[in-house]
C-alpha cells in the first residue's frame, strides 16, 4: 500500500466518520467529535470524486448535518461557541491617556492600513498629515485593530499619546528615542529630509478621554469576542453547570497584548526593542483566564527558563502603561495567544500503578503533568499495588522514564514490621513508601513504616485492611500515632476497612484521597472503571455536588458575585493540583499557577474544559497539543488529534521535567549514578503536615458509620447521596 503518515491519519478519520454514520443510522444523535468526523469524512470522499470545486465542497459541508441530529440540539452550538455570560456593564472606555488629537489625513495614493500601536509619525511617507502633532501619538482604536486608508478621500482620525516610558523605536526611524519637545525640530528635519508627507493642520482639536468626541468605547460583547472575557464575566466550564467568574483582569484596556499581522506585539509597539535577552521573557501566554486555587483572574503569564517568572501585564514598557518589570516582550519572546482560553496548572495524579509506559501519554494528553506511584510494569504486584520494591527496580523506573515529558516520583514498598530494607529503597530514589493490604498492612507494619519515614522526611501512602484481619479502622488510626499519612481509597469503595474507613476523613493527621472509579456516584458505578481520567472525574463530581447540594453560599472572593461557583471551582481544582503537591512534598516546584513554579500549564477551550485540553505546556515548552494534518499549511485540517510536540521529543522531555526523589537519594548522587538527564529534586517538609494544610479542603468533621445500617453521619448530620442518572463531560465529548 505504501501509505504515508497523512494517509494513515485520514484512515483514522474515515473510521471515525463511518462510526458516526452508523450511530446516526441507529437513531443516535451525534456529539461534537462524531459530527466533525462525519462531515470531514464525507468531504474527503467528495474530494476523491474530483468533480466539485472548493466552494462547492464548503457549501456542501455546511448542509450535511442539521441541529436535530446533534446532541443538545439547539444548545449544541451554544455549548461549543458561546460560553460567556457577560456582566451588566455595557460599555467601557479604552486608552485612559491624558491627551488625544483629532487629525485630518488630506492625501494618500495607495490602499494601506495602520495598526493601533504603530507610531503614527512613522507611518507611510505617502500619507500627508501634520506629523508634528502626531509626535508621540498612536491611533485611539481597539488594541490589535487597524484603520484602513483608501486613495482619493480625506479622512479624520483620533490619536492618543503613547504610554509607558514614552520612547519611540522602530518604524522608519524618524523619531527614534524618548519623546522630548526639544527634539521635535530634529525629528521634523528627518521628516523633510526623507520626503515624508507633511502639512500643518492648525484646525486640529485636542482633548481628553471622557469629553465625548474623543472617546474610544467598546461594548462588552465585542470586547469579549476579541480579548476574551473580563472582570465580572462568567464562563461555563464545558457542559457542566459550573460557572467561573473572573474576579480581576490585569489588562490595561486599550493596551492588550495581541499577536498577529497589523496587531500589537510587533517591533517598537507591543514588542520592546533594544532590550537584551536577559531582560525579556522566553514565552508569554497572553490574555489567559487563570483558574487556580489562588483565584480566578485574567492575566498574561510570563515564562523564562522553564519557570513562571511573573503574572500580570506583559508588553513593551516604552509605550505601554502597567507593564510588569519581569514581563517585557522582546525579540527573544515567543507568544502563545490564549484569548478566550482557560489556563490551569498541570494536574497531579498521585495514585499511579505503573503497569505500562503508555499511561504517560494518556496522562499528559488529558492535562496531567506529574505522576506519583509505583510499579515495575505488568507484574501482578504492580497491577494490584503501587510499589517499586527493589533498588534495582527503582533505578530502572527512573531511567526508563527519564525522557518522558512528565514529572515522575516513585514509591517503594513499606510493608514490613522491621526497618531493614526500607532505607535501601529510599536511598535508591523512592520519594515515599506505600503500605498496601495485599502485602499485609498490619499495625506493626504501619508503625515501622511511619517511623522510617519520619527519619527520611518522606510521605507514606496507605491502602488499609479491607478484611479487618488485624483490627478495625480505629486500630489502624491508633497505629498512626498522630503522624502524617496519606490514605488512599478513603471513601472505601476501592478498598480499606469495611464499612467505615471513611472515618479517617475527620482525623487531623490523615491526608485523605478518593479514587476515580467511585467518583461521582452514579447508577452505573461499576461501568465507570472503563475511563479513569482524573481531571474529568473531578469536574463531574463538582457538577454533581452542585446539583445535589446547590450553590455554595459564598464565592470565596470579595470581588466575585454571590451566585458564582468560584469557591467550589477553586476547591476542586486544588484537589488535583496544589494539595497532592503539598502531600507529597514538592509544592515548591509544581501544583499551582504561581511565580517561581515550573511552567507546567494546561490551556483549555472553555467548551472542552475538563475533557480535552487544547495545549499542554511542560516546563515552558509545548509538549502536547491538538494538531491537524501535519502535511497541511495550517494546524486545523482534520483529523485534529492530540499529538506530541517538540517539547516531548529527544532530550526536551528530560530538560523540562523533574524526577522527585528523597533527600537522601539526591544527596547520595542518584542523578549522576543513574545518568539521569531529568532535573532531580528532593521532596520534603511532609512529616508535620495535617489536613489543615490542605488548601480549601481542610474540613475535619466527626464521621460515624452505623455498622448495621451503614448510615453515615458527619457531626451528627446524616449524609445522603443519590446516584446521578447522567453526567457532564461524557457523551458530548468522547467517541467511546
Amino acid at each position: 500500500m505504501r501509505l504515508l503518515p497523512r494517509e494513515a491519519d485520514k484512515l483514522a478519520l474515515h473510521n471515525a466518520g463511518f462510526l458516526a454514520q452508523k450511530r446516526l443510522a441507529r437513531g443516535l444523535r451525534l456529539n461534537y467529535t462524531e459530527a466533525v468526523a462525519l462531515i470531514a469524512a464525507q468531504i474527503l470522499e467528495l474530494i476523491r470524486d474530483g468533480d466539485k470545486t472548493v466552494t462547492d465542497l464548503m457549501d456542501l459541508g455546511k448542509q450535511l448535518l442539521g441541529r436535530w441530529v446533534c446532541l443538545l440540539r439547539d444548545k449544541f452550538f451554544q455549548l461549543f461557541h458561546t460560553f460567556y455570560i457577560l456582566c451588566r456593564c455595557k460599555r467601557f472606555f479604552l486608552n485612559y491617556k491624558p491627551l488625544v488629537t483629532l487629525m485630518k489625513i488630506s492625501k494618500y495614493c495607495l490602499i494601506l492600513q495602520i495598526g493601533s500601536h504603530y507610531h503614527f509619525i512613522e507611518t507611510n511617507p505617502y500619507l500627508v498629515f501634520d506629523r508634528k502633532r502626531a509626535y508621540g501619538m498612536r491611533l485611539n482604536i481597539l488594541a490589535g485593530t487597524a484603520v484602513r486608508f483608501e486613495p482619493g478621500d480625506a479622512k479624520s482620525v483620533i490619536l492618543v499619546s503613547i504610554g509607558g516610558h514614552k520612547v519611540i523605536k522602530g518604524g522608519n526611524g524618524i523619531a527614534d528615542g524618548p519623546i522630548d519637545s526639544s527634539s521635535l525640530n530634529v525629528v521634523m528635519q528627518k521628516v523633510n529630509a526623507n520626503s515624508f508627507g507633511h502639512e500643518d493642520y492648525p484646525d486640529a482639536r485636542e482633548g481628553i478621554i471622557g469629553d465625548g468626541s474623543f472617546d474610544c468605547t467598546v461594548d462588552h460583547e465585542k470586547y469579549a469576542s476579541i480579548y476574551g472575557p473580563t472582570t465580572g464575566d462568567k464562563i461555563r466550564l464545558g457542559d457542566t453547570n459550573l460557572y467561573a467568574e473572573i474576579e480581576k483582569d490585569f489588562a490595561f484596556y486599550g493596551d492588550e497584548c495581541i499577536f498577529g499581522g497589523g496587531k500589537v506585539l510587533r517591533d517598537g509597539m507591543g514588542q520592546a526593542s533594544g532590550y537584551p535577552e536577559s531582560f525579556c521573557l522566553d514565552t508569554v501566554i497572553t490574555n489567559a483566564v487563570v483558574i487556580d486555587y489562588t483565584g480566578i483572574y485574567k492575566a498574561d503569564i510570563g515564562i523564562k527558563g522553564g519557570l513562571i517568572v511573573a503574572i500580570g501585564k506583559a508588553g513593551n514598557p516604552d509605550v505601554m502603561d502597567g507593564v510588569h518589570n519581569n514581563m517585557i516582550v522582546g525579540v527573544n519572546t515567543e507568544v502563545i495567544a490564549s484569548e478566550g482560553m482557560i489556563v490551569t496548572a498541570g494536574g497531579i495524579d498521585c495514585h499511579v500503578h505503573f503497569i505500562c509506559p503508555q499511561l504517560a501519554e494518556e496522562a499528559i494528553a488529558s492535562g496531567i503533568t506529574t505522576l506519583v506511584g509505583g510499579g515495575t510494569g505488568p507484574a501482578h504486584g504492580t497491577c494490584a499495588t503501587t510499589c517499586t520494591p527493589a533498588p534495582s527496580q527503582l533505578k530502572l523506573m527512573l531511567q526508563s522514564t527519564d525522557q518522558l515529558p512528565i514529572n515522575m516520583g516513585f514509591t517503594g514498598k513499606g510493608n514490613t514490621s522491621k526497618p531493614e530494607g526500607l532505607a535501601e529503597i529510599i536511598k535508591a530514589g523512592a520519594m515515599g513508601l506505600k503500605l498496601h493490604e495485599d502485602w499485609g498492612t498490619t499495625p506493626s507494619a504501619i508503625d515501622n513504616c511511619l517511623s522510617v519515614a519520619e527519619d527520611f522526611d518522606i510521605q507514606v501512602n496507605i491502602h488499609t485492611d479491607t478484611l479487618n484481619e488485624s483490627g478495625c479502622v480505629e486500630h489502624t488510626i491508633a497505629a498512626f500515632k498522630g503522624r502524617a499519612i496519606h490514605t488512599y481509597h478513603s471513601e472505601g469503595a476501592g478498598g480499606g476497612h469495611a464499612p467505615d474507613i471513611i472515618k479517617v476523613c475527620g482525623v487531623k493527621n490523615v491526608l485523605p484521597s478518593s479514587t476515580n472509579p467511585t467518583r461521582p456516584f452514579t447508577s452505573n458505578t461499576v461501568d465507570e472503571h472503563l475511563d479513569m481520567l482524573v481531571i474529568t472525574r473531578t469536574w463531574q463530581t463538582a457538577n454533581k455536588m452542585k446539583v445535589q447540594r446547590g450553590s455554595l453560599p459564598g464565592s470565596g472572593d470579595a470581588n466575585a458575585a454571590p451566585d458564582s461557583d468560584n469557591l467550589r471551582i477553586r476547591r476542586y481544582i486544588a484537589k488535583y493540583t496544589i494539595n497532592p503537591a503539598i502531600v507529597n512534598g514538592f509544592s515548591d516546584f509544581v501544583g499551582s499557577v504561581e511565580v517561581g513554579k515550573l511552567a507546567d500549564l494546561v490551556l483549555w477551550k472553555p467548551s472542552f474544559f475538563g475533557a480535552k485540553p487544547e495545549l499542554v505546556v511542560k516546563g515552558g515548552a509545548i509538549a502536547w497539543a491538538n494538531m491537524g494534518d501535519p502535511n497541511a499549511s495550517i494546524p486545523t485540517p482534520e483529523p485534529v488529534v492530540m499529538r506530541p510536540m517538540f517539547g516531548a521529543f529527544g532530550k526536551a522531555g528530560s530538560s523540562n521535567s523533574i524526577a522527585f526523589v528523597s533527600k537522601a537519594a539526591k544527596e547520595a548522587g542518584v542523578a549522576t549514578e543513574y545518568r539521569l538527564e531529568k532535573r532531580v529534586e528532593a521532596v520534603g517538609r511532609v512529616r508535620g503536615l495535617t489536613k489543615l494544610d490542605m488548601k480549601l479542603n481542610d474540613a475535619l468533621p466527626k464521621i460515624e458509620v452505623d455498622p448495621e445500617t451503614y448510615t453515615v453521619t458527619a457531626d451528627g448530620e446524616v449524609l445522603t447521596c443519590q446516584p446521578a442518572p447522567t453526567l457532564p463531560l461524557s457523551r458530548n465529548y468522547f467517541l467511546f
